[in-house]
């Protein structure tokens, strides 16, 4: 048998992959939405082969949870299955941006989940090999920035809240310089991107910057435009997922 993390918001849509996944041989933990699920699978030790991951759920949706989960060493190779009642090709996409492994379009049917499941964590079977997956934030350096605080002062929070204003200046300043082709302008905005994110653990988004740094340097205009736009992409995406930690 096999124990996995079902996310799933609907009680009607939970009873019913209960009862499929135990048809499978698995058993399954239940949160209802991500972060209650990102409090249970960092909360404790735990052996699971796989994450049935709703999309769309209060609080905390499914892409949210899912880089999360991506960013965390310890589970970094764990299968996180998405599913959704949505089939549009942009919802695919978008899972596998947020480093979900695979897709499963609602109504699930068994004979799906069963192949989804020899596909990623066939009962007894070690985890599957890590898939690329979105690293946005080195979680030990938060950890060691959150040991600042005192008592009294919650330095912390003050670091957080003058990171993620300097990122949203930033992305500003790369969004204008890109849209009126200012390479000059892009080249002092990365630079001071990269310095604050890599202090603040934000690995993606550092080594992106420095990646549009040397293309800048070597002249390479549309090399530069296009990870100019992933900067901000990865760089939206790193404070989303800050103010879900």
């Amino acid at each position: 048998t096999g124990h996995s993390r079902l996310v799933e918001d609907n009680p009607v849509n939970v009873q019913i992959a209960l009862r499929q996944l135990e048809r499978l041989g698995y058993s399954a933990d239940v949160a209802n939405n991500g972060r209650q699920a990102l409090e249970r699978l960092f909360g404790v030790e735990h052996s699971y082969r796989m994450v049935l991951m709703d999309c769309h759920m209060p609080e905390m949706d499914g892409f949210t949870a899912a880089r999360t989960i991506r960013a965390h060493e310890s589970a970094a190779s764990l299968p996180i299955i998405a599913m959704t009642a949505s089939a549009l090709q942009s919802d695919r996409e978008a899972c596998n941006a947020a480093g979900m492994n695979d897709f499963l379009a609602k109504p699930v049917q068994l004979a799906e989940l069963k192949r989804m499941i020899e596909r990623w964590a066939p009962p007894g079977a070690s985890p599957a090999p890590e898939t690329p997956a979105l690293r946005l934030i080195d979680l030990g350096v938060l950890e060691e920035l959150r040991s600042f605080d005192t008592g009294e002062v919650a330095m912390f929070d003050e670091l957080m809240r003058t990171y993620q204003e300097e990122v949203q200046m930033q992305i500003g300043a790369i969004r204008e310089a890109h849209s009126t082709d200012d390479m000059i302008g892009l080249s002092h905005a990365a630079p001071r991107l990269r310095g604050s994110s890599a202090y603040f653990g934000a690995t993606r988004l550092a080594d992106l910057c420095v990646e549009r740094e040397r293309a800048g340097k070597a002249a390479e205009r549309q090399t530069a435009r296009t990870l100019a736009a992933e900067v901000e992409r990865v760089a939206r995406q790193t404070l989303e997922m800050l103010q879900a930690l």
